[in-house]
C-alpha cells in the first residue's frame, strides 16, 4: 500500500525529464523505481556537468592570473617606495585568488580520479610524517601510528586526503593545543583519526561540511577562508581509496576527522619493496 501511494504522488511526473517519455507499463512498484533510478541519473548527470563547468573556469583563470603576477612583479621594479605597500597588497590578492583557483582544480582532479587505478603498498607512518612535515612543521603534533602498520591502497590520493585534514587542523586550531594524529586497527579496517582542541562545530553542520563549496560562517573570513572545497576533497579522496570519512565532537572541545580504509592483510600481499627483494636476488 506505502508504495501504491508513493507511485500515486508522482505519476504527474510520469513524463521523465521534459523528455515526453511516458514510463513504461507495469505496476505502480515498477513505475516507482523506474522513476527513482530516471532521478539519480538526471542527478548524476547534473554533477558532472556542474563539475566539468567548474574545472573549465578554474583553467581559463590559471593563465589570466599568471600574466598579472608576471606584470605586477615588472610593475614592482618601476616604482616609487610609497607605491610598494599598495603594490603588495595587490599581490596578496591574486595570491589567495590563486589559491582558490587551486583547490578548485584540485577537487576537480580528485572527482574524475578512474576506478580502477592501481594501489600501492606502504608504510603509513611514512606517509604521515611526509605530511606533518610539509603541512605541520610549526605546531604542536602528538602522533600514535604502528611503525609496521601497512597500507594497501592509492597512496598520493591518500596523502591529499591527510594534507586537507591537517591543513584544516592547522588553520582553526593551531592556538587551542596539540594536533593529534594516530591510527586504530581491527581485522578488516584501519582508521586513521585527525584530531584538535579547536572550537568545533554545531553538531548539525558536521555533514554539511563535506559538501563542496560550503563554508561555516566563522570560516568566511579571509585570513582562514578558502573556497570550502579541502572537505571535499577529502571525501572524495577517502571514497577513492574504498573508504569513508566522518567528523565527530570531542569533549570538553575540538573536532575529530576519521578515515576508514580497509585493512588488507599483510599475509595476503608481499610487505613493501619484498617484490624488489625477490627480484634482485633470483
Amino acid at each position: 500500500m506505502a508504495f501504491e501511494r508513493m507511485a500515486q504522488a508522482v505519476e504527474p511526473l510520469a513524463l521523465v525529464g521534459g523528455t515526453g517519455t511516458p514510463f513504461k507499463a507495469g505496476d505502480a512498484v515498477s513505475n516507482l523505481e523506474q522513476w527513482i533510478y530516471l532521478q539519480k541519473e538526471r542527478l548524476e548527470l547534473s554533477e558532472e556537468k556542474n563539475r566539468l563547468l567548474i574545472a573549465d573556469v578554474a583553467h581559463e583563470l590559471c593563465s589570466p592570473l599568471a600574466r598579472m603576477q608576471r606584470a605586477l612583479s615588472l610593475a614592482e621594479r618601476h616604482i616609487g617606495a610609497d607605491a610598494l605597500p599598495y603594490m603588495q597588497k595587490v599581490e596578496n590578492e591574486l595570491q589567495h585568488v590563486a589559491r582558490l583557483v587551486e583547490e578548485v582544480l584540485s577537487f576537480s582532479k580528485t572527482t574524475a580520479q578512474p576506478a580502477g587505478e592501481p594501489a600501492d603498498r606502504f608504510l603509513l607512518v611514512d606517509l604521515v610524517e611526509e605530511v606533518l612535515t610539509r603541512e605541520a612543521s610549526t605546531v604542536e603534533l602528538q602522533t600514535r601510528i604502528p611503525e609496521d602498520l601497512v597500507l594497501t591502497t592509492r597512496r598520493n590520493t591518500l596523502d591529499r586526503a591527510l594534507s586537507n585534514l591537517v591543513r584544516n587542523a592547522v588553520r582553526y586550531a593551531a592556538d587551542a593545543g596539540p594536533i593529534e594524529i594516530c591510527a586504530e586497527v581491527t581485522t578488516d579496517w584501519v582508521t586513521l583519526c585527525v584530531r584538535d582542541s579547536g572550537p568545533g562545530l554545531p553538531p548539525e553542520l558536521l555533514e554539511k561540511i563535506f559538501q563542496p563549496f560550503y563554508r561555516p560562517d566563522f570560516a568566511r573570513q579571509r585570513r582562514t577562508g578558502g573556497a570550502g572545497l579541502g572537505l571535499a576533497i577529502v571525501r572524495s579522496c577517502a571514497e577513492a581509496c574504498g573508504g569513508s570519512v566522518h567528523a565527530q565532537l570531542r569533549t570538553p572541545r575540538g573536532l575529530e576527522f576519521q578515515i576508514r580504509l580497509p585493512h588488507v592483510n599483510e599475509s595476503q600481499t608481499a610487505a613493501p619493496g619484498a617484490a624488489q627483494a625477490d627480484a634482485s636476488g633470483g
